[in-house]
């Protein structure tokens, strides 16, 4: 690798590192604004409340 191109990776992992600190930082910061999420029962549908079918086991056929 040439040393322009060994300049130019160098130069791309600070800037992706400065990027990665931004956006923790900003994570950070809309954390401590918001709080704690609040907890909330997760949803289920009609069909999931009843009680499951037993696992049938399957069979191989040949043709």
């Amino acid at each position: 690798m040439s040393r322009t191109e060994r300049k130019q990776l160098r130069r791309r992992a600070q800037e992706d590192a400065e990027l990665a600190a931004r956006i923790q930082r900003a994570q950070r910061r809309l954390a401590q604004a918001t709080g704690p999420l609040p907890v909330i029962d997760p949803r289920t549908a009609p069909d999931a409340l009843a009680d499951p079918a037993p696992a049938q086991r399957s069979t191989i056929t040949e043709r």
